[in-house]
């Protein structure tokens, strides 16, 4: 899949070619439909990712995740991938773990090898690091890229521009709502798109609503097994 890197401007001009008809918005509002529609694209795919080093701080089961980062999807310590666990989880069964180190002995592991999100900003390990100093990487999505100025550049591939060119102008409706049914296949074009690239939004109510997949299901025809049948 090529990738293109493209100025604010630049998405600018190819929002009003891709309009067929005057725009009747201002540069204003197209800078802020592209941003957040981006802002939609980065939450509902993640596909902005990036890694960032952590350093453990001895004795402490609590770091913080770089300003960089937003949600964590993996954590590794020198190449092998920590277990995920929720905080619920290290509470509930081990009543002790923040007093835990990897110098505790007993049943206690001598390195780290579990790992928590804390909301977005910070996560916790277990056992803590002992002496401290030990290089957690965070595999991550990055924080949305925004484009505050025409000459700040997005790279993005083609398919990808598409949907968020096609989104951006569906959210410029909301300034014009005669134009909502001519904008909505495009509306509908981006959730696809999303649900394409990230296929547990199937479980979301809104993309099902959205796209008609509960309307569709409803439609398929039953399939019957043989026992069924025979007592059919």
């Amino acid at each position: 899949m090529p990738y293109a890197a493209v100025s604010r401007a630049t998405l600018r001009a190819r929002l009003q070619d891709r309009y067929e008809g005057i725009p009747y918005w201002s540069n204003t509002e197209a800078n802020d439909a592209l941003n957040e529609t981006l802002r939609q694209f980065n939450l509902y795919t993640g596909y902005w990712r990036g890694s960032s080093p952590v350093n453990t701080v001895a004795n402490n089961p609590f770091l913080a995740v770089s300003t960089t980062l937003t949600r964590t999807t993996r954590i590794t310590r020198v190449g092998k991938v920590l277990t995920r666990k929720s905080i619920v989880e290290f509470y509930r069964y081990r009543r002790n773990w923040h007093t835990q180190t990897t110098a505790s002995g007993g049943g206690v592991p001598t390195t780290v090898t579990e790992w928590a999100p804390i909301g977005l900003t910070a996560f916790a390990i277990w056992p803590a690091d002992a002496v401290g100093g030990l290089t957690l990487t965070l595999d991550a999505v990055k924080i949305t890229p925004i484009l505050a100025a025409d000459g700040d550049f997005l790279d993005v591939g083609e398919e990808e521009l598409d949907l968020i060119l096609d989104e951006a102008l569906w959210v410029l409706t909301f300034k014009m709502p005669s134009e909502r049914e001519a904008q909505r296949p495009r509306h509908e074009s981006f959730l696809q798109g999303c649900l394409d690239r990230n296929d547990q939004l199937r479980a979301s109510s809104y993309f099902r609503a959205a796209l008609g997949l509960d309307q569709q299901q409803r439609l398929e025809p039953t399939r019957r097994t043989k026992d069924e049948e025979e007592v059919g």
